[in-house]
């Protein structure tokens, strides 16, 4: 089974005579299929990034008896493109195998949340067949669309003082309501909604100087989703922001995430530290393929979260 990159892993059963279920033996093939194209690690999972940011280096390896390795770079493909890319030396040639180096980097402040996406060979040309058929200075033959073996994915999650619980929206299936039929529009608008909870992980509290009133005032912090922006980047969601009654306990969110009220929850929470972010899929959304988009909030100290959402309408 292919399960990541050029990485491919395969067994092999061997049975004694005679029997048909018990394997006496089980070999098994771990392996990297490198077809012209390889990266090492064939995966760059980042994993928890903190506020500075992260590095990792890249490095590609091309076989020029089938491809031209002069102009190839590294690029992300559509979406939140947390990377940094940057070619980190000159290339390395060892026979026919030419290496180049990258450093492949998560931002500083890059939003809060999960982050994953495939890096692609950008101006790999494909050996001609017949030598000499590229002049000097020609372009050379596009290569073939990018498989598996000729991407990188990435994946990690930036993590900071504001957490998203889930950490993604996944909407599923949703049908439309057609004329006559069972679904009604009020549990069509359930299933176009989903909660997430927001919390701040609360700073230690600084002794002001004074008493009385005036420490009193000083110590009543805004709470941190005060003045919150949400932004989607298509047309077809939309998110806002939710306080949470003073008047009722909260606590950790439940595994019911939709609908048109918040979920329940049971322990309780600092309204000042956690807030609700609705998500709603609106009725313009065209059925078809899956689609994919980036809810941010931006707060006003700075920070961002982000998002991912996942829906397909019927």
């Amino acid at each position: 089974s292919l399960l990541s990159g050029s990485h491919v892993v395969k067994q092999v059963l061997l049975y004694a005579e005679g029997e048909s279920v018990h394997p006496a033996l089980i070999l098994e093939l771990d392996a990297r299929v490198v077809d012209g194209v390889s990266f090492e690690p064939p995966l760059l999972d980042f994993e928890r990034v903190g506020p500075a940011g992260k590095a990792m280096t890249v490095h590609l390896s091309i076989d020029t008896t089938r491809f031209l390795a002069a102009r190839i770079d590294l690029s992300q493909g559509p979406g939140a493109n947390p990377l940094r890319i940057e070619a980190a030396a000159e290339p390395r040639a060892s026979g026919s195998i030419v290496t180049k180096q990258f450093i492949v980097s998560v931002a500083p402040h890059t939003p809060i949340g999960p982050f994953a996406g495939r890096l692609r060979i950008k101006g790999l040309g494909v050996v001609p067949s017949v030598p000499g058929a590229v002049a000097a200075g020609a372009s050379a033959p596009p290569a073939p669309s990018p498989g598996p073996m000729e991407t990188l994915p990435f994946m990690g999650e930036v993590v900071g003082p504001i957490q998203a619980e889930p950490a993604m929206v996944v909407f599923g299936t949703v049908r439309a309501p057609q004329p006559g039929g069972a679904i009604s529009a009020r549990e069509d608008a359930f299933r176009r909604t989903r909660w997430l909870l927001l919390t701040e992980r609360p700073t230690p509290p600084v002794k002001p100087a004074g008493s009385g009133a005036a420490a009193r005032k000083h110590s009543a912090a805004p709470a941190f989703w005060r003045g919150a922006q949400v932004h989607c980047n298509t047309p077809f969601f939309r998110g806002e922001i939710v306080p949470i009654p003073m008047r009722k306990p909260v606590g950790h969110l439940t595994n019911r995430s939709g609908g048109i009220t918040p979920p329940s929850i049971s322990r309780a929470l600092d309204p000042v530290h956690a807030c609700w972010l609705r998500v709603v899929l609106l009725p313009n959304a065209p059925p078809g393929p899956l689609l994919e988009a980036d809810m941010v909030v931006s707060f006003t100290g700075g920070l961002r979260l982000r998002a991912p959402v996942l829906a397909e309408r019927k």
